[in-house]
């Protein structure tokens, strides 16, 4: 997986009680990820706020020849100088589609 790969979240299911599944889908870019955590981090285009960290989230990562396909927790999100981001603890993933 490579930084500035494109990525689209879409929430799988919301955790908190009474919370609404969200059928919206955010393109992100991939700004880092790292091995050792399990996390990935994303720079969103969307205000923060749209982004529960009450949910887990399924992200697809866009590569040349594959897309990787993984779930996981909004664990952060924050501003920093590369935009509005957001860590996504990994809980399952990654699976690979060959894109023809």
């Amino acid at each position: 997986m490579n930084e500035r790969n494109l990525a689209i979240i879409k929430m799988k299911k919301a955790l908190k009680r009474g919370a609404k599944l969200s059928a919206h889908t955010y393109e992100c870019v991939v700004w880092k990820y790292e091995e050792k955590t399990e996390s990935i981090y994303l720079n969103v285009s969307c205000p923060l706020t749209d982004i529960s960290l009450d949910a887990i989230y399924e992200c697809k990562v866009m590569g040349v020849k594959q897309e990787i396909i993984m779930t996981g927790r909004v664990v952060e999100r924050y501003i920093c100088e590369s935009g509005n981001v957001i860590k996504i603890h990994i809980q399952t993933g990654f699976y690979k589609n060959s894109i023809k």
